[in-house]
């Protein structure tokens, strides 16, 4: 045997096996490139589609398009970058979702048109730093904006820092308000940090806004011509525009409904607002309410504050007592006192509530007992169960006043501070919301729908203030506005625990932590190197 050619073929044997093994590797990249599979590995399955989510997908009627024109830099606000990232994988998941129509995300480049100007003309878009859904079926096309936020630049100058800043908070404003993430809290530089991720809610509502041909009314009217809060107020304390904000959010129409005897509850109403009147409503209203939620299976949202003082044109019930009692619903005047001070902020003196109704069960308040949450309100008043008159009708107290509270009956002719009367007075803990709705007919095989009311024994729940600062109160709005719109898939969707992690070191320890990583490498590299040289002594 010639040793030449052995040495020559183990040459090309170890050629061999290096390309072979090259040509795997690259060949498992490139398969690994192509496919979207993906496991979800925290602890909550965040980035995993919930059955609810899935069965809405079913329903969608056209393809749709989410389109994101924020570029990919290291140098956008740290929030953005988080908030992309986390979107990043709960995209994927809804273009991989079995959908009945399919859902494409495209990224896009605003300042480079070349490759999506098919897609940039059909929805004109023109405007950077945005996330958006959009749909097209023939001429209709459908866009909605879910989150944009404005660029300032933050170049060292003259006031840099202070630009800087500013420009981070705008930022930050911008995520808080489109409700991706909820429940902020303040962290170790006092900065606004979220804890909870609600992207899918989010991502759901506005892929079901574009994709669904809308069927049934979908206007909120406010009534008006009795002192009532309105709708497009910003004042912080009693306006509720960030109420209508919501509302619009959701695409429905807000509008005002007009007091004119003759008006009738247009048939577009998807649900009709009283919100803390002053006077009382006519007869002639009261039945058209009463109709509008009986007859024709309407929705009803009624928020009553305590009356500072008691006359003729402002009744206990402003004239409502003969519709709540359709609904085995009472609202006495009383005025909920409470000796536990820990309900009360320091700051602004609203009144906590954390009593809920029992296991809360009920799906409008589930959500909030279940993550802990807190509703805030001002004065208060007694929203109760009536003995079931009407047994088509199924009433539930949703919660309550603390057990050290009670409700003060004549509170406005008392004198303060005020004590407890056993004979008038009612003890906690007090029912200070609660809602109505239709009950099966028990001779009937099938559910009768629509007929809603719910009634908060205070107007502060939505208030500008309270609702932009407390979690609680949006998870509430948010569930009331699911229960009317017959949407119990949805309202079971729930924000998810966000994990933080932080990694501090100073420029020692991270060049020591690089050095360390590094010396792996090399040093098989090396090894590698010497046991080649020892074998050619052979």
């Amino acid at each position: 045997m010639d040793f030449r050619d052995a040495k020559r073929n183990r040459r090309l044997h170890t050629y061999t096996l290096v390309i072979l093994l090259t040509s795997l590797f690259l060949g498992l990249n490139y398969l690994a490139s192509k496919m979207d599979a993906g496991i979800d590995l925290t602890r909550n399955r965040n980035f995993t589609l919930s059955r609810e989510t899935m069965a809405w997908l079913q329903k969608v009627d056209r393809p749709t398009d989410i389109i994101i024109t924020i570029r990919q830099s290291n140098e956008l606000p740290k929030i953005v970058q988080k908030m992309m990232l986390d979107l990043k994988i709960l995209l994927n998941a809804f273009e991989n979702a079995d959908s009945t129509y399919p859902i494409k995300i495209h990224h896009v480049n605003i300042d480079s048109l070349k490759k999506d100007q098919e897609l940039v003309e059909r929805y004109q878009l023109d405007e950077p730093n945005q996330i958006i859904i959009a749909s097209h079926s023939g001429e209709d096309i459908r866009k909605k904006v879910l989150f944009s936020f404005e660029e300032q630049p933050t170049s060292f100058s003259k006031s840099s820092i202070q630009a800087y800043e500013s420009s981070e908070s705008l930022v930050r404003n911008s995520v808080i308000e489109s409700n991706i993430y909820t429940d902020w809290k303040k962290g170790s530089r006092n900065i606004l940090e979220p804890t909870a991720f609600n992207g899918e809610e989010i991502i759901l509502q506005g892929l079901l806004s574009v994709s669904k041909d809308s069927s049934g009314p979908n206007v909120v009217y406010f009534t008006t011509g009795h002192g009532e809060n309105e709708p497009s107020d910003v004042s912080r304390e009693n306006g509720y525009s960030h109420f209508q904000s919501y509302l619009e959010s959701r695409d429905m129409r807000v509008t005002q409904l007009s007091p004119d005897p003759n008006t009738r509850i247009p048939d577009d109403a998807a649900l009709v607002v009283i919100a803390s009147p002053q006077v009382s409503f006519r007869e002639h209203e009261v039945t058209s309410l009463r109709s509008y939620t009986s007859e024709r299976n309407g929705n009803l949202l009624i928020m009553l504050d305590p009356i500072k003082g008691l006359s003729h044109e402002a009744p206990p019930t402003f004239g409502l007592r003969s519709l709540l009692k359709d609904w085995n619903l009472r609202c006495h005047d009383m005025l909920i006192q409470d000796s536990d001070t820990s309900r009360f902020d320091i700051f602004t003196g609203d009144y906590a509530i954390r009593t809920f109704h029992k296991n809360g069960s009920h799906q409008v308040i589930h959500s909030v007992n279940q993550l802990g949450l807190t509703l805030y309100t001002g004065n208060v008043r007694p929203v109760e169960h009536d003995q079931d008159l009407f047994k088509q009708v199924n009433a539930k107290e949703l919660f309550y006043s603390s057990r050290e509270s009670w409700a003060v009956s004549n509170w406005s002719t008392r004198e303060k501070p005020f004590t407890y009367i056993n004979i008038i007075d009612r003890k906690g803990p007090v029912p200070v919301g609660a809602i109505a709705e239709k009950k099966s007919n028990l001779m009937l095989p099938t559910t009768i729908a629509g007929g809603k009311v719910a009634v908060l024994g205070s107007s502060k729940f939505f208030a500008n203030r309270i609702l932009k600062e407390n979690a609680g109160n949006r998870m509430l709005l948010r569930n009331l506005i699911h229960w009317f719109k017959e949407e119990s898939e949805i309202m079971s969707l729930q924000p998810k625990d966000i994990n933080i992690y932080t990694l501090k070191m100073n420029e020692g320890q991270f060049n020591k932590l690089l050095y360390s990583l590094i010396s792996i490498p090399i040093s098989v590299g090396i090894l590698g190197l010497m046991v080649r040289w020892l074998r050619l002594d052979y």
